[in-house]
């Protein structure tokens, strides 16, 4: 029978015969021969290390400019913010993991994310950031007597002709000044944060500290007011139907508002329907 062209010749003698190996069954073996000779030469993890060995990565002398060192630590100047920049200040003074709420440049609250209503909040805030916006009517005042006259000012904008916020976080500070009012007031706001200590740093709890001075020559009376509108079941369905309650608490160093909501009589709910 005429041989095939493409087949190799049977080996002589006794020898069966068999196709040849092809060019990859010879190459995967002499690569599987290779890694067993190679491996146990290889070993299972870097090192030994000497201390020279990390002294070449990271040197002792790091040769960073003696200017730049000094300013670690030069106590420098705060920054402060006034004008239109107040608007775009949104400090968290809610507590850790207790809610958000933030500080505005003014001193007021807004952003109030603590009503079970989630405020998405992300990276694109810093190119359009949120306008500070209130579900409830907030805010506190100072009521300053002086020379027979008395003025009422609202601590914000509107009321004092100089406004300045310093952020020093957790402490937000921010100062009330105007040429037609001898009180200067300073806020001093934040949520309880100390270092190491999780129970204590996540209370649910927002502490504003007023302090007022007298920036004029002469005594003066100075109040200061607060306000807050009731917001329990502020999202709630038919909370129209219900009555909100506020009851002053006082004891000898604390003076409190207990906010709260009860079922509406009856008659009262007939009438309103």
């Amino acid at each position: 029978m005429p041989q095939d062209r493409n087949s190799e010749p049977c080996c002589p003698g006794s020898c069966s015969c068999s196709p040849a190996p092809s060019r990859r069954n010879v190459l995967q073996a002499l690569s599987v021969a290779a890694a067993a000779a190679i491996a146990p030469a290889l070993p299972v993890y870097a090192g030994p290390f000497v201390e020279e060995d990390f002294a070449k990565l990271v040197p002792a002398d790091k040769k960073l400019a003696p200017a730049w060192l000094a300013s670690l630590t030069a106590r420098g100047t705060p920054e402060l913010w006034t004008g239109p920049e107040l608007a775009k200040i949104g400090m968290p003074v809610g507590g850790i993991g207790a809610g958000q709420i933030y500080l505005s440049g003014e001193g007021k609250l807004w952003h109030w994310d603590i009503f079970n209503q989630h405020i998405g909040t992300g990276d694109g805030h810093y190119a359009k950031p949120m306008v500070p916006a209130s579900p409830l009517e907030q805010g506190f005042a100072v009521r300053v007597t002086a020379g027979g006259k008395t003025q009422m000012r609202p601590l914000d904008g509107r009321g004092f002709a100089e406004v300045r916020f310093r952020g020093e976080y957790p402490v937000g500070i921010v100062t009330y000044k105007d040429a037609e009012c001898p009180a200067a007031v300073t806020l001093e706001a934040f949520s309880p944060y100390i270092p190491l200590n999780t129970d204590d740093s996540s209370l649910p709890a927002t502490v504003l500290r007023y302090t007022i001075k007298n920036a004029s020559d002469a005594p003066i009376e100075a109040e200061l007011a607060g306000w807050i509108e009731n917001p329990v079941g502020l999202h709630t369905t038919g909370a129209q139907m219900a009555m909100r309650r506020n009851r002053i608490l006082r004891s000898e160093k604390l003076v409190a508002i207990e906010c709260s909501m009860e079922a509406m009589p009856e008659a009262a709910r007939q009438a309103i329907r």
